[in-house]
């Protein structure tokens, strides 16, 4: 599996054997699914796409898509964070960093092979993204739409080195072990 960055600040693809997804593009892009975390008054997306913006499990080619509300989005409007599980691994697409989790919702997001979570200004304090990152037990951390600034801050909270890479490839053989890793991916 391969994540990349394809959109500042924040829209990412995951590549798989199986399909290619895009999370939250501001323009069209091309690959088999396109995942948003809000309801989207216009969605943008090719014809040939299957396009998702709520909660709720899907199954496309063979990969679990699992959406789960988990709050946020201001005056009732819930986000949607995803969970990917193919190939081996499980990626969660965190919408919302300053939200808290129910444990249900932590029970529906788990296992977390790769978590792809909101670091920056508006996305939590660093206390408070990892305490998420503590209940949903990664063992890997995607840091999206953050700044140096931000990625400094997490990695002292976390106590990790961060590695830059402009994509990232995993399989559930490269997992860490015993230990956290975080990934930016640029």
């Amino acid at each position: 599996m391969e994540i990349s960055l394809i959109q500042k600040p924040a829209s990412h693809k995951i590549q798989s054997k199986q399909l290619s997804i895009i999370f939250n593009p501001t323009g069209v892009a091309k690959s088999d699914v396109v995942l948003f975390d809000h309801k989207q008054d216009k969605l943008r997306s090719g014809a040939e796409q299957k396009v998702f913006e709520g909660a709720g499990e899907y199954e496309v080619n063979d990969t679990m898509l699992q959406g789960v509300a988990v709050g946020g989005g201001g005056e009732g409007v819930s986000s949607v964070s995803y969970a990917v599980t193919g190939g081996g691994l499980r990626v969660v697409h965190l919408s919302d960093a300053s939200v808290e989790l129910s444990d249900k919702q932590i029970e529906q997001l788990t296992p977390v092979d790769v978590l792809m979570i909101p670091v920056g200004d508006k996305s939590g304090r660093p206390e408070a993204i990892s305490k998420l990152i503590s209940a949903l037990e990664p063992r890997v951390i995607v840091p999206i739409g953050a700044d140096d600034s931000a990625i400094t801050k997490l990695a002292a909270e976390l106590g990790v080195k961060p590695e830059k890479t402009p994509k990232f490839k995993i399989t559930s053989r490269d997992l860490p072990e015993d230990s956290q890793k975080l990934v930016v991916v640029e």
